[in-house]
């Protein structure tokens, strides 16, 4: 969101996370960015927002989409017993092909050199 807040003002946390077990998942993240708008104040927050990412395993490949969405939105995911990701696709489907970053690849002990 371009603010240029002090990194230590930023907070980044996950709400909700739920698979189906076919290769889906889904979680939803709440950022919000504070800063001092007056002197000798505590901080306030000035940016904020929520973001659906959902995840599918298709083949070889995993793809993921991703969707702002409104705390009401939040409110009722978290009060559904059991995370309804047929639902959830109707408002971001997972068409966008995650590509992995391998450049640090040589640090993995995993890795087949």
């Amino acid at each position: 969101m371009n603010d240029p807040c002090d990194p230590h003002l930023f907070d980044e946390s996950i709400n909700i996370l739920g698979a189906d077990g076919t290769g889906r998942f889904a979680f939803v993240v709440v950022q919000s960015a504070s800063h001092r708008t007056k002197e000798k104040e505590p901080p306030e927050t000035v940016a904020s927002q929520t973001v659906l990412y959902m995840y599918n395993r298709t083949g070889n490949s995993w793809h993921y989409c991703q969707k702002e969405i409104f705390d009401s939105e939040v409110e009722s995911l978290k009060n559904t017993a059991k995370l309804n990701l047929d639902t959830m696709l109707s408002q971001c489907s997972p068409y966008l092909l995650v590509t992995p970053d391998i450049s640090t690849a040589i640090f993995n002990p995993f890795f087949k050199h």
